[in-house]
């Protein structure tokens, strides 16, 4: 239902009663934050909350060549992931290898795939699908259900103990990147052990008509685990301090995968997918900017398209930058000139003021990855 220049998600009155800050974003109404995004994010680090995810898209790929389909259409090797009930992180790429978008795919059957796809490029995403379905020549099928389906989040280390409590010792010890099918209240929901923050957590994939009933109940429900609604704001640090890249923010088609970090999507073994001829050759010739992460060191959170200079020349710019609730330092992550190494001096200038800039290697927070695999002690 549209309002003030955006459309109701499925939540929308569940963000009212929160007492939600709420604005237009990407044609959506959606929460910015439930009054302080520092103290949501660090009840996400310390015990758990829940974040509206309708805006994404949702396509289900299906057909008797449906793998065939998705080994051209994304980088990876899907076959790698189907029958074993893990989802893969991956990349559509056009013809010249510039990422379309980073997805997550959950292989149900070699005959049927789940493609979730970020909010800014949902419908782009959806026509590109929709067009190699056309011309592909495979016997193959796509649906959209991001209007009948919902998705949202339930993030934080103490979002498995909600689980075990509310769907069984089965569902809470999903590995990291599985899924599984199960039900919530008697409804059906396509649970998966995936997240966007760099905290243990899971996605809930369900019937749009019992989305608010099934947020009202898990909400009450973690109270005694200290569960609360986060916003856009929060999920930005977080995302951000696990130094996650995001599609329309840090990247876009004039981007491909190895300038970006995730090369390691890219299999070129694979006889044919979209983009392979271009990655070939980068992927032999090497990219002339990167991705990195970096602390500003004694200064605000700088805007995105900040210039980061070193000896008075133009190296890169900062795509996405925030004041850390949890490392409290100001941190960021941008496109930097290839050339320039881990210890060149650079900084980021705002009128005559200028600050440094550390380069990090590894993520901020867990760079180790050991809270997003973190599983309950099994009960005596």
């Amino acid at each position: 239902m549209p309002i003030a220049n955006g459309v109701r998600t499925p939540f929308h009155d569940e963000h009212v009663k929160a007492g939600g800050r709420l604005m237009p974003i990407s044609g959506w109404v959606r929460p910015l934050h439930y009054g302080s995004p520092d103290t949501e994010v660090r009840a996400i680090r310390t015990a758990l909350g829940l974040f509206d995810l309708h805006p994404m898209s949702r396509h289900i790929i299906t057909g008797p060549e449906a793998l065939a389909f998705m080994q051209l259409l994304v980088t990876s090797d899907v076959q790698l992931a189907v029958g074993k009930s893990v989802a893969q992180y991956t990349c559509f790429c056009d013809e010249q290898g510039g990422i379309i978008d980073d997805v997550l795919i959950f292989p149900r059957t070699a005959e049927e795939f789940l493609v979730t796809s970020s909010v800014a490029t949902a419908e782009i995403l959806g026509a590109w699908i929709s067009r190699w379905v056309q011309e592909s020549g495979l016997e193959v099928q796509m649906r959209d259900v991001s209007t009948l389906e919902t998705q949202f989040a339930l993030q934080g280390p103490r979002s498995l103990e909600l689980v075990r409590k509310e769907m069984g010792a089965k569902e809470a010890g999903l590995k990291h990147m599985h899924f599984t099918q199960t039900s919530l209240l008697g409804v059906p929901v396509f649970l998966t052990r995936t997240g966007y923050t760099g905290e243990g957590g899971f996605e809930l994939f369900t019937d749009a008509r019992h989305a608010a009933h099934l947020w009202r109940h898990l909400l009450k429900s973690g109270e005694e685990f200290g569960i609360v609604p986060f916003g856009i704001m929060a999920a930005q640090f977080l995302r951000i301090e696990k130094g996650y890249a995001l599609h329309g923010v840090d990247m876009s088609s004039q981007n491909n995968p190895y300038e970006m970090g995730l090369g390691w999507t890219v299999c070129t073994d694979k006889e044919k997918f979209l983009g392979k001829i271009e990655l070939s050759r980068v992927k032999t010739k090497g990219v002339e900017r990167r991705f990195r992460r970096f602390y500003v060191e004694g200064a605000e959170a700088v805007p995105s398209g900040t210039e980061i200079y070193a000896q008075e020349r133009a190296v890169g710019r900062v795509t996405s930058c925030c004041n850390s609730p949890t490392l409290s330092r100001v941190i960021g992550m941008g496109l930097i000139d290839a050339s320039i190494s881990e210890d060149c001096p650079c900084y980021v200038r705002r009128g005559n003021r200028q600050w440094l800039v550390s380069f990090v290697e590894r993520t901020f927070y867990d760079p180790e990855g050991s809270r997003l695999r973190a599983m309950l002690p099994e009960e005596p």
